[in-house]
């Protein structure tokens, strides 16, 4: 799922060229938390060559983010504290890590209020145009509907132009 991200980690394009120091820092971002924090609803695509894509989810955005910040974000600095891989970051490598670690989610109280849960969705080029992500944008909707949401939101690039 990481190789994922990083394959449309630079607006739904490849970004393996980003982030040639720190390639796992997209998953670290995009995929670990929603793995590791809320597996339930946390859902991969494969095809014969493999996973093409995953869809991932939170229940509570608010509940999530809470997690994020007091679980997944002390567990990533502890995993690269004194890692000397952090002291030769390119540009992009260097924003996530901050965003990582330091930044604050967005999440305004409106949105909560009206859209509590949130998904992430990510698709390789091979399983686009064909329907799949809007199979399994049902799929990961039907399964928070059934756990009570009322609404979710996606956050996206501005740039992305196929999402």
């Amino acid at each position: 799922m990481y190789d994922v991200c990083l394959l449309t980690g630079d607006s739904g394009q490849d970004g393996t060229a980003l982030f040639p120091h720190f390639p796992d820092i997209l998953g670290h971002r995009y995929v670990g938390p929603y793995t590791n924090l809320s597996v339930e609803f946390a859902f991969v695509v494969e095809d014969a060559d493999g996973v093409c894509g995953y869809v991932l989810g939170a229940l509570d955005s608010r509940f999530f983010y809470k997690r994020y910040q007091a679980e997944w974000v002390p567990a990533i600095k502890k995993k690269y504290a004194n890692k000397a891989l952090l002291s030769d970051l390119t540009k992009s490598e260097a924003e996530v890590w901050k965003d990582l670690t330091e930044g604050e989610p967005f999440l305004p109280s409106q949105l909560a209020e009206e859209y509590p849960s949130h998904l992430h969705i990510d698709l390789l080029p091979r399983a686009q145009s064909k329907g799949v992500g809007k199979r399994m944008m049902r799929f990961l909707l039907k399964a928070l509907r059934s756990k009570g949401s009322r609404g979710v939101h996606l956050e996206m690039s501005s740039t992305n132009e196929r999402a």
